[in-house]
């Protein structure tokens, strides 16, 4: 049963071209092919249907209905009528449950009813409307509304947006401009974090003079409004990666990876500031015994950090955990998430739940990072130790972009993009505190259109799902919200 279940109608921005009265253009002649066209059309799906159900039960003569038996369960049972076989009617499976996904089963001639653990409380809100692509969005849910971030524009002219939506799915005022400068534009990577009472971001920037890449933060209120200036996390370094976020209780963690030591060997640094964007001390170098590190998330337990990070050694990656002081100093071992000879694991998604982590990861069995990849999830104590066996939570072949992962205070959910379609399509899971994952669910159509680059966020009981979606031409940032079921 569902535990919140909200009819919530949403109206979607469609471009239609609509035809009447004189012609614009004087070719009635064209009109009256057009006509014919459609009516020949139509004529030939007639004798399709009529096919259709002539197949549907045996040809010939009968004299009881078990000489139309085709074999076919789902289709209904065909009858005898009049010498002739009709066909039946096709077996509907509805539980009226929205936390299921029906489906009549051939192969046990019987309903089939398989849990998804959520319902939809607001489908396909769209959030950003410009004219230039909208990307790489990041989510915060405040309890009440959720923060998104995204990128916007073209490589060169990008800035980074910022909405709000409410429970409900509505759009909460317009959409406005956190990123500042004309000497620089953010270019990817975005993270948002929610304090109690604002908001903060951080994005990689490159910086026109020298191409250079650092790090920046902005922070805005609960109404959205831009609190201070842009602020710089770090110096000029030739290429970074990351950066993430998290709210420490009375400050921000934020972390990344850059080449400042060695130009052919990243390493992770951390950094640490005041609710008024003021650093507190200077960067701190988290020292590993491997070789390019890439920091993956940051999640803080209440009383320290979780950092799970990839390291490139020789060969493909591999996933690892570390937990950390609120000064950034390392505490206790590294936990090896996964350790493969020819697979790849990837990762940008760490969750703590109130008494232990999820972590959600890409996996290549072959190690080829250009092939298909699947979606994983694992769990990790608060003292950093494997609980439970990894599990695999996609069923479809996922491209190439790191699975979200958030927790809504009963289970967690995993989203990422599916490459099995007619084009790329945002599915997602939840997945049980015990690690029980459901099965997958499809948020956008397969309609031909692509979608990527999923985003979540969590709250009591309910799950905010963002995405980019190509349906009107340029990339816009689209949202639904999903309740939980048990």
């Amino acid at each position: 049963m569902c535990k919140r279940l909200l009819a919530v109608p949403i109206v979607l921005v469609l471009a239609c071209s609509c035809g009447g009265g004189s012609d614009p253009t004087g070719d009635a002649g064209a009109d009256a092919d057009a006509a014919d066209d459609v009516d020949a059309a139509d004529a030939v799906d007639a004798v399709d249907d009529m096919d259709d159900a002539a197949d549907a039960a045996p040809d010939g003569p009968c004299t009881v209905d078990g000489d139309c038996d085709n074999g076919d369960y789902c289709d209904g049972e065909e009858t005898c009528v009049d010498g002739a076989c009709a066909p039946g009617d096709e077996v509907i499976c509805d539980d009226s449950d929205e936390c299921t996904r029906d489906a009549c089963d051939e192969a046990t001639d019987a309903c089939v009813f398989t849990p998804l653990g959520v319902s939809t409380v607001a489908a396909g809100t769209r959030v950003s409307d410009t004219t230039g692509d909208s990307e790489i969005p990041a989510l915060a849910w405040t309890g009440s509304e959720i923060g998104v971030a995204w990128l916007d524009g073209v490589i060169g002219a990008t800035t980074v947006q910022f909405a709000r939506v409410s429970a409900a799915g509505a759009v909460v005022g317009s959409p406005v401009q956190i990123s500042e400068g004309s000497d620089h534009f953010p270019l990817a990577q975005i993270d948002l974090a929610w304090t109690g009472s604002e908001y903060a971001a951080v994005w990689l920037a490159v910086f026109g003079a020298d191409s250079s890449m650092r790090v920046l933060m902005a922070r805005m209120g609960a109404d959205g409004t831009v609190t201070g200036t842009e602020s710089q996390v770090t110096g000029e370094t030739s290429l970074m990666l990351g950066p993430a976020i998290a709210w420490a209780d009375s400050e921000f963690g934020i972390g990344w990876s850059d080449y400042r030591a060695s130009s052919d060997n990243t390493e992770i640094y951390f950094a640490r500031y005041a609710p008024d964007g003021a650093k507190i001390g200077a960067d701190v170098h988290v020292p590993f015994a491997g070789d390019n590190e890439k920091l993956a998330d940051l999640a803080w337990s209440g009383s320290e950090y979780g950092l799970l990070w990839h390291e490139y050694v020789s060969g493909p990656p591999d996933i690892h955990f570390t937990r950390l002081a609120a000064d950034g100093s390392i505490v206790g071992s590294t936990l090896a998430v996964t350790e493969t000879d020819s697979s790849s694991s990837l990762s940008r998604s760490l969750v703590w739940t109130g008494s232990e982590y999820g972590a959600a990861w890409m996996y290549s069995e072959s190690g080829d990072t250009d092939g298909a990849w699947d979606v994983y999830f694992g769990r990790i104590s608060a003292g950093g130790a494997k609980v439970g066996t990894d599990v695999q939570v996609s069923s479809s072949p996922a491209t190439f972009e790191f699975p979200p992962i958030a927790w809504n205070g009963s289970a967690y959910t995993l989203g990422w993009t599916a490459s099995g379609g007619a084009a790329t399509e945002i599915e997602i899971a939840v997945v049980a505190a015990d690690g029980t994952p459901a099965a997958p669910i499809a948020v956008t159509a397969d309609d031909g259109f692509e979608s990527g680059y999923p985003a979540v966020a969590g709250t009591d009981g309910e799950i905010a799902v963002g995405w980019k979606d190509a349906r009107h031409g340029s990339t816009e940032i689209y949202l639904s919200i999903f309740g939980s079921c048990e």
